[in-house]
């Protein structure tokens, strides 16, 4: 979803821009347009495609995920781009090279959400969970169908 919005955001501000001042004030705008959609999610703790489907990034031992938390995982997030821009700035094939690794692994690590945790690599290396954010207000039930609490057997069932 996150991809959509992006490029549709890019294309365009980049169409914009580039019927008034030409195709290299495009190329800037739509990549300044395609940087600063990226770091939304520093400030937020969510992208606008995570809030379409009310995701949220969190701690893993907390709710609210740390400022410096989801700035450390946005730079492990944007290391691929970030080691091609400097490959590009010094003229390193090496760094290119390097972002092409990081980012193959970062899609490989994609599959590490299929396990119980739903972790991705990225996640584990950030400290951070990916998952539906607590609701807005909160759930009220009619007093018919509250229930006390019993223990089963001597335990009670912990929520997940």
């Amino acid at each position: 979803m996150d991809l959509l919005i992006a490029a549709v955001a890019m294309l365009t501000v980049g169409f914009v821009v580039g019927a008034n001042w030409g195709s290299l004030a495009a190329t800037i705008a739509a990549a300044i347009t395609g940087g600063l959609y990226s770091t939304i999610e520093i400030f937020t703790a969510a992208s606008p495609g995570k809030m379409c489907v009310s995701f949220k990034i969190a701690g893993v031992y907390s709710y609210q995920a740390r400022t410096g938390t989801l700035l450390a995982r946005w730079a492990m997030k944007n290391t691929p781009w970030l080691l091609k821009i400097a490959s590009l700035a010094t003229g390193s094939a090496l760094l290119g090279w390097a972002g092409v690794a990081v980012g193959a692994a970062l899609v490989a690590g994609f599959f590490l959400a299929l396990r119980p945790e739903g972790q991705t690599l990225l996640d584990r290396i950030a400290g951070t969970v990916v998952g539906v954010g607590q609701p807005k207000t909160p759930l009220v039930y009619p007093a018919e169908e509250i229930e006390p609490l019993e223990p089963n057997n001597g335990f009670f069932r912990q929520a997940a």
